[in-house]
């Protein structure tokens, strides 16, 4: 564990990347002032979707930093509606990169149907009109110090501690440091670094997501967390050397922004927190823990030293480590379209042993299951998009039968372990969140799947098992994220697993007018819809994608009002 003197930085320092924000802060300045008279003049740009939505570095300079030799390409292209100039009505950057990525992104899966719906276009358009008027979120005007009382933030410490216990998600920070660092901010004669307290407040908002209750007031203090969390990012600099002890702890640190960014409605800069984990994780030798001693010639000699001393239980913790990354990675690849950072043949890694340490605990059984499943989700997932972006030309016969091949061996996955036994039978919040990830996941990869096939994409309607995947997961997250459940679920598992099934459920509404379930359907799409709505009161980060769905929501209303006239 680390010390808390290792977490003291020098005063010149900070200074510097003091300097280094203004400027950052100045060139973001001068970036939407040149952007905002463009869009006057009409200069029509001509860019890709990255570099057009995207303030300052792009997320592509991340890919070629990591992976140069990386070959693929975004599995579908863009859609009309974000290639197009209807987003530049925008003035607001930050707006338009969370519409780009949260909510657009995911219209891929549907686009050629959507896009031919003109209720669907109509919403998203008048949806678009009244964003431009929203406020961004005030970055700059965070209080001096988290308004968080010392009490909850304490328990939520605990919450973290206590659900993690499991050696692979052990982190290098011990819990009575966190416990202390209230006291410690309000001390004259200690000065925190940055990077001790972004992982406070990331504890914060992990242990937020853990507590079994929701405390009144909990979306501030959500809020505040993420946005304190995200500014301490801004002002943190890696500068230390590969050799120094302190890099050893900057995988978790990233590790943790991921998520954090999620929560926060900001997958842009999530997924350059993946970039920068996976490149540091290469460093450390993460990406070649099986491989023989010697033979990653790209590894400097004092890591070797690390690696050389290395235990049984590091090597698994490692590995553990890894195989979330390329989890996470395909994930970002299949919901969001980012090419992938950990390409073949640039790793060596075996499955970990579960126990990590050797000795079996059952209360980590679910723990397990969820790793063995979740990264057979994910190499299914890496084996059908390789295959989309690769793939010889076939027959759409051959595809189809392709395809069929893939669906098979996933409700293969979902029978052989009863993913829904096992969260019938949860029994911690930890256990729910675990059951619930194995399940959406499993369903989303199988609505991408049969969007896929080649006998769907010439039809205008969507195809009834897409449908009804989509109403199955929209009806589970119902039962889980019901007003009568007293718990804080956040906003990150909407973006990750709500919007596709959304759009799916709203296109089936508008698009047939003799939609067999209608009605369960507008439900469902109504309670989403109210979710967000309600879950965005006190985020204004997330403002801009409730709207799109609540005039989506209006503009299913009216279908069901019009099928109601005709049936009269």
């Amino acid at each position: 564990m680390l010390k808390p003197s290792v977490y003291t930085d020098l005063a010149n320092h900070d200074q510097k990347i003091e300097k280094d924000i203004e400027n950052e802060i100045v060139l973001s300045d001068a970036i939407r002032r040149l952007e905002r008279l463009e869009a006057v003049c009409a200069i029509e740009k001509v860019a890709n979707r990255d570099k057009q939505l995207l303030d300052s570095k792009s997320a592509a300079s991340v890919v070629l930093e990591i992976s140069g030799n990386t070959s693929a390409k975004p599995s579908i292209d863009v859609s009309p509606i974000v290639r197009g100039n209807d987003l530049n009505c925008i003035e607001s950057i930050q707006n338009r990169c969370k519409l780009s990525f949260n909510v657009f992104s995911h219209l891929e899966m549907i686009e050629s149907r959507y896009f031919q719906n003109e209720g669907c276009v109509k919403a998203v358009l008048a949806a678009l009109e009244q964003i431009e008027y929203l406020p961004e979120a005030a970055f700059n005007n965070l209080p001096v110090a988290p308004t968080i009382p010392k009490e909850q933030a304490n328990r939520l410490i605990r919450n973290y501690y206590e659900s993690c216990r499991f050696k692979g998600f052990t982190i290098p920070v011990e819990e009575s440091f966190l416990i202390s660092i209230p006291d410690l901010k309000n001390n004259p004669h200690v000065q925190l670094d940055y990077t001790s307290q972004i992982i406070y407040h990331a504890v914060l908002v992990q242990g937020i997501l853990l507590d079994p209750e929701c405390q009144p007031g909990i979306e501030i203090s959500t809020e505040l967390a993420e946005l304190l969390c995200v500014a301490g990012w801004k002002r943190f600099k890696i500068t230390q050397p590969i050799s120094s002890r302190r890099f050893l702890w900057q995988t978790h640190l990233t590790n943790f922004q991921i998520s954090v960014a999620l929560e926060g409605c900001d997958c842009d800069l999530s997924w350059e927190m993946l970039g920068l984990a996976c490149r540091i994780a290469r460093t450390l030798g993460y990406f070649s823990v099986d491989t023989d001693q010697g033979e990653d010639r790209s590894l400097s000699p004092s890591v070797q030293n690390i690696i050389a001393d290395d235990t049984e239980t590091d090597k698994n913790q490692k590995r553990f480590v890894f195989w979330h990354l390329f989890r996470t990675d395909c994930f970002f690849r299949l919901a969001f379209r980012k090419p992938n950072l950990i390409t073949k043949g640039c790793w060596k890694v075996n499955f970990p042993d579960l126990t990590i340490n050797g000795i079996d605990d059952e209360s980590f059984h679910l723990i397990q299951i969820h790793f063995l499943v979740s990264m057979r989700i994910a190499l299914l997932s890496m084996k059908f998009l390789d295959w989309i972006d690769f793939q010889s030309t076939l027959d759409p016969a051959s595809h189809d039968a392709v395809v069929e091949g893939y669906i098979e061996e996933l409700h293969s996955i979902l029978s052989n372990w009863h993913l829904e036994e096992l969260l019938g039978r949860s029994r911690t919040r930890f256990d729910t969140y675990f059951c619930t990830d194995m399940l959406f996941s499993s369903y989303k990869l199988l609505i991408a799947l049969n969007q896929s096939k080649r006998c769907n994409q010439d039809k205008h309607t969507l195809p009834p098992e897409t449908v009804k995947i989509s109403r199955k997961l929209l009806r589970l997250s119902q039962s889980l994220l019901g007003t009568s459940l007293p718990a804080f679920w956040g906003i990150s598992l909407v973006l990750v697993h709500h919007f596709v099934p959304f759009f799916i459920l709203c296109l089936a509404i508008t698009g047939d007018i003799n939609h067999d379930e209608i009605e369960d359907d507008l439900i469902l799409v109504t309670w989403l819809s109210k979710y967000v709505e309600n879950a965005s009161k006190e985020r204004i980060d997330f403002k801009s994608v409730s709207f799109v769905m609540s005039i989506m929501t209006v503009a299913c209303q009216k279908q069901e009002v019009k099928r109601f006239t005709t049936l009269v």
